[in-house]
This record gives C-alpha cells, sequence and structure tokens, in this order.
C-alpha cells in the first residue's frame, strides 16, 4: 500500500486523506474538512470564516473561529465537517443574477458588467460591477438596481487584465429593460473578438 503524501493547503499540512476546502461567494463562506482515514487531530486549520462560535452543519457540534482558524479539529474515522455562513443578502428594487458563461479567463483577471446607468458605473469601468468567479465557464453576481429599476439600460463584459487594458465584449451593447421591482436573470455567453 502507498504512502500518504503530505501536502499543504489553507495552512494546514495534512496527509492527502485528509482534505480541506474553502468556498466564497461575497460575504458568504462554506468550509468543508474530510477525513478519507483513521482518527486524526489537525492542530489548526484556515477556514476563512469570521471569528466567532459556528455550528458545525451535519452533528451541529460548537466549534470556535479565531483570526480565521480552527485549532485542535478532531476529525473521526472517514469524517466529514461542514461549516456555512451565509452573508448579506443584495438589496434592491430589482436584483439581476447575472451569468456569464464562455470567457477563457486566467488566475488573476476579473470579470465586470459595465453599462450606460449609475449601477453599472455609466460606461466607466473603473465603477463597473463585478461578478464572481464560479468555475472555468462561468462567472456570476447579483447586481442590485434601484435608481435605473423599470428603464431600458444598455451593458455589455469586459475583462480585467493586470498590467493591460481592460478587453471589453466584441459587440455594440446589451440592452434590456429592467422590471420596475423582484428579480430577473441574465444568462449571456462572451461574445470574442480578435484579441480574445
Amino acid at each position: 500500500m502507498a504512502t500518504p503524501s503530505t501536502i499543504q493547503l489553507h495552512g494546514w499540512d495534512f496527509i492527502s486523506t485528509q482534505v480541506p476546502y474553502v468556498r466564497r461567494y461575497r460575504d458568504s463562506v462554506v468550509f468543508v474538512a474530510m477525513n478519507r482515514g483513521d482518527s486524526v487531530t489537525v492542530e489548526a486549520v484556515d477556514t476563512e470564516l469570521p471569528d466567532g462560535e459556528h455550528t458545525e452543519v451535519l452533528s451541529r457540534r460548537k466549534f470556535e473561529v479565531k483570526d480565521g482558524m480552527l485549532y485542535n479539529l478532531e476529525l473521526g474515522d472517514r469524517e466529514v465537517m461542514i461549516f456555512s455562513r451565509v452573508g448579506e443578502r443584495v438589496k434592491g428594487k430589482t436584483i439581476v443574477r447575472a451569468q456569464l458563461n464562455s470567457v477563457k479567463s486566467q488566475p488573476g483577471e476579473r470579470i465586470v458588467v459595465v453599462g450606460d446607468c449609475p449601477e453599472l458605473g455609466n460606461w466607466d469601468i473603473s465603477k463597473a460591477y463585478p461578478l464572481e468567479y464560479i468555475n472555468t465557464n462561468t462567472w456570476f453576481g447579483e447586481i442590485p438596481f434601484n435608481e435605473s429599476a423599470g428603464k431600458l439600460i444598455s451593458y455589455k463584459y469586459a475583462l480585467l487584465r493586470e498590467g493591460r487594458s481592460p478587453l471589453r465584449e466584441n459587440l455594440v451593447c446589451r440592452r434590456w429593460v429592467l422590471a420596475s421591482e423582484g428579480t430577473v436573470k441574465w444568462r449571456d455567453k462572451w461574445v470574442s473578438g480578435r484579441e480574445s
């Protein structure tokens, strides 16, 4: 049988039978610790959770997080622990759930939505609304609209790259009449140009 290898992830030196995982969306975070082997105590692990008491989802046990860390975390044989913190919901007259697919981005690059309304920066890319990276094919964001709710808006996506000028979609713009209240979803695909 092969000897498990030691890996460092989230400040945790662990053997390959123990796996920590953190997923964030805006100010929400989920931390998962999986142990695929015998019982183990992990001295310290970075959870990215806010400090304070947290309830483990499966067992309902209470744990204290200090400086984003769980200390002396005991994982039983083949045990999984899940910690979740749901952040504040986006508030606005109209909420647009913008989903962008088919964009080829690299680590460190960001996608923003820029448009002709205050919520999207009035075409000023430095004030555009940022999307969150979901996976290699998807970016997503919940955009609150107040001043522009119920109005026709124009928008497009842009890729922000460190040390280079932004790359905008290769189209004039997209147009949408926003609902005056409620939630709508944009499901868009990146429109490539020569540089994409």
